[in-house]
C-alpha cells in the first residue's frame, strides 16, 4: 500500500512542478515517476511545430524513491545562432532571445531563451520550486474534504447552510490534525518522539469515518508527509532550492555554480544520513 500511496503523491508533486513551469512558458524535457527509467513515451507532437507539453518525454522508472521534472537547458542544443528575420526592404533583423540550433540527434530547431527555467527571474523559479509541495498540501486538503463531506452526508442525510459550514470548518480542523499526524510519522521515522494524543470531541465521529476509508485517509497523510520531506531546507530538495532563490530575490545576487555543486553534495549526504542511516539506529 505504501508504494501505491507514494506513486500517487509523487505524480501529484511532480505535476505541480510541471504545470507551473509549463504555465510560465518553460519547456519540460522529461516528466518521470520513480528513478531508473523503465520505459518512456511521447504524445504526438503538434502538426504546426509550435512548442507544447507534447514535446515532453514521459517516463516511468522501477526504483520507487522519487520523481523528476527536468527542464530544458541550452546544453541540449549545439551551434546556437541568433534567428534573423528579413524585412521587405532586404535588411536583416535579429529576433531578440530567439535562436536557431540543432538538437543532439541532429534535428534543426528554433530555441527561445524564455523556455529555459534557469534563465527566468528568481521569483518565477521560486514558484516552480514550491509548486510541488503546495500541490501535495492541496491534494491532501481535497481528499480530506471529500471524506468529511461524505461523513457529514452520512450523519445528517440532508444539506443546508449549517451542514455546509460545519463540513468546511471540520475539513480545515481535520487538516490541521492531519498535519500534526504527518509530522509525527516523519519524526517517528527519524527516531524522534512526537504524536497527537487526542482529537476534539466534535470531530471524533468523523475520524471513525476516516478510519473506515483508510486508503484515502492514508493517501492524504502520505501527501503531507511528502510535503514535510521536500520542504526541508536541504539542496537540491525543493526547500533548499526555495531558500537559495529567496536569497537571490533579497540580495539580487545569484550563487555561483561551484557553490551550487557543493551544496548539492552536502545536501545529498545529509539526506542519506537523515533518511537512510539515522532510521537504522
Amino acid at each position: 500500500m505504501t508504494i501505491v500511496w507514494f506513486a500517487i503523491c509523487a505524480i501529484v508533486h511532480e505535476l505541480g512542478h510541471f504545470l507551473v513551469g509549463h504555465g510560465l512558458g518553460c519547456k519540460v524535457t522529461r516528466f518521470q515517476i520513480f528513478l531508473s527509467p523503465l520505459f518512456s513515451f511521447h504524445f504526438p507532437r503538434r502538426k504546426d511545430g509550435k512548442p507544447s507539453w507534447r514535446d515532453t518525454e514521459f517516463s516511468i522508472g522501477w526504483l520507487p524513491l522519487a520523481g523528476l521534472t527536468v527542464f530544458d537547458v541550452p546544453s541540449n542544443y549545439t551551434n546556437l545562432a541568433p534567428l534573423s528575420t528579413v524585412n521587405p526592404d532586404g535588411t536583416a533583423e535579429e529576433n531578440e532571445g530567439k535562436y536557431m540550433g540543432w538538437t543532439k540527434d541532429g534535428k534543426p530547431v528554433q530555441v527561445n531563451q524564455r523556455q529555459f527555467l534557469h534563465l527566468r527571474p528568481a521569483w518565477q523559479r521560486l514558484c516552480v520550486s514550491l509548486a510541488g509541495v503546495i500541490f501535495n498540501l492541496l491534494f491532501a486538503l481535497l481528499l480530506l474534504g471529500i471524506l468529511v463531506f461524505g461523513a457529514m452526508g452520512q450523519k445528517h442525510g440532508v444539506w443546508g447552510w449549517a451542514e455546509l459550514k460545519e463540513s468546511l470548518l471540520s475539513t480545515f480542523q481535520i487538516f490541521g490534525y492531519s498535519i500534526l499526524d504527518a509530522s509525527g510519522v516523519v519524526s517517528h521515522f527519524l527516531g524522534l518522539e512526537f504524536s497527537v494524543s487526542s482529537v476534539s470531541r466534535n470531530i471524533y465521529d468523523i475520524y471513525q469515518y476516516l478510519y473506515a476509508h483508510d486508503f484515502l485517509y492514508g493517501l492524504a497523510i502520505y501527501s503531507i508527509v511528502l510535503f514535510f520531506i521536500n520542504i526541508l531546507p536541504i539542496y537540491p530538495l525543493d526547500g533548499g532550492r526555495a531558500v537559495i532563490e529567496s536569497y537571490e530575490i533579497v540580495t539580487g545576487k545569484r550563487p555561483s555554480e561551484r557553490l551550487m555543486t557543493t551544496l548539492a553534495w552536502i545536501g545529498s549526504i545529509l539526506f542519506i544520513i537523515l533518511f537512510w542511516i539515522l532510521p537504522m539506529f
